[in-house]
């Protein structure tokens, strides 16, 4: 099984800030892959970026394409909510907009059948029935903000992405032991 310690760390070269973050936690610690996959203080990032360096080169290739397959179905998944949540808002803003235009538009006939005197009010009313259309172009906005909950709902299914490669590259070890 492959050791891993503050030596062997070390002579990989890691980052200062990570191998700091090793001292501080782990100076004393000398056990094999699996149990350094298992600690709590180093970072799912960490941990495959010593796994990747001292792991046989099989083993790793194996992960690789396990982790391609991976990110490609949570890539597909995420896109096809993203692309059903904004046709969602996009829908939702240009329903609004045509029962504002709508509204706006039987008030101002109302109005001018109904009294003379507000036909001018009626006809700015009818105006702003237009200012309402723009809700169709408020929808790309609204998509924009979509975008932007699917960057934030992105980022912590990355995280929670590479803690599940942490898992399979423990799973992959146990398997390749046998």
């Amino acid at each position: 099984m492959t050791r891993i310690n503050t030596e062997i760390l070390q002579a990989l070269n890691p980052c200062k800030s990570d191998f700091k973050t090793w001292l501080d936690n782990y100076n004393d610690f000398d056990g094999d892959i699996l149990d350094a996959l298992e600690l709590e203080g180093l970072s799912p990032e960490n941990k495959i970026w010593v796994a990747v360096r001292l792991l046989p080169r099989e083993l790793v290739e194996v992960f690789a394409i396990d982790c391609g397959f991976s990110a490609y179905a949570s890539y597909a998944a995420d896109y096809a909510d993203y692309a059903a949540s904004a046709a969602a808002y996009a829908a939702d803003y240009a329903a609004s907009a045509a029962a504002y235009a709508a509204d706006y538009a039987d008030y101002a006939a109302s109005a001018a059948a109904d009294y003379a005197d507000y036909a001018a009010s009626a006809a700015a009313y009818a105006a702003a029935s237009a200012t309402y259309a723009d809700y169709a172009a408020y929808a790309s906005a609204a998509a924009s903000a979509s975008a932007a909950d699917y960057a934030a709902n992105y980022a912590a299914s990355k995280k929670q992405e590479r803690e599940n490669q942490v898992d399979a590259l423990i799973m992959l070890i146990n398997e390749w032991e046998d």
